[in-house]
């Protein structure tokens, strides 16, 4: 692992890190992972004692990187990812996301055969530039879901109207609202089972 990659990510990064790396492992776990959205669903809503919240604010496809081997050993049945949009909000060469994200997927269709694998489509912002590159990366993502054996979940669909994500279900553009997180729940309800 690249130890300079590591330091430079930022504190409220290393803090989540540092709390995975307490955490054990439950039978059976199902692992969520990725970013502010990831770590900010109200899990009270999914009453499932196996989930395990893997999100970090402003995380990247970088830094789901650097964080697969935390979720390794865990050997997970289930594992969600849903990652990308801060790379597209910074402003990362989409060609670079590609590459991370496919070292994310093939990390884990390796080292976690087992584990029932879905990634989510990026979903939509209120920006029509950025939706432009998430339209992309969910082409990309769908594509190589397929070629690796891999579910993709689409999400995206649900969430955009008029090339823009529904006003009603973000507060900031980006960040769901309640009802955002209600259609997320109600959406993996079904692959829960």
């Amino acid at each position: 692992m690249d130890e300079n990659r590591i330091i430079s990510q930022p504190e409220h990064w290393h803090d989540r890190y540092s709390f995975f790396q307490t955490l054990g492992s439950s039978q059976d776990c199902i692992v969520f992972l990725g970013d502010s959205l990831t770590e900010w669903f109200d899990y009270s809503m999914l009453p499932d004692p196996r989930i395990l919240n893997y999100g970090i604010s402003g995380d990247t496809t970088e830094g789901v990187v650097l964080r697969a081997e935390q979720i390794i050993p865990l050997k997970p049945a289930g594992l969600f990812l849903m990652i990308g949009i801060n790379d597209l909000l910074k402003g990362f060469d989409i060609a670079e996301i590609k590459e991370n994200y496919r070292q994310i997927v093939q990390i884990f269709a390796t080292h976690l055969p087992l584990a029932n694998f879905s990634v989510y489509s990026i979903l939509p912002t209120s920006d029509m530039e950025i939706n432009a590159k998430v339209a992309e990366m969910n082409a990309f993502i769908s594509q190589l879901a397929a070629e690796m054996g891999i579910e993709y979940l689409d999400l995206h669909s649900r969430f955009i109207q008029r090339r823009a994500i529904l006003p009603e279900l973000t507060n900031d553009g980006v960040h769901l609202t309640r009802a955002g997180y209600e259609i997320w729940t109600n959406f993996v309800k079904d692959y829960l089972k």
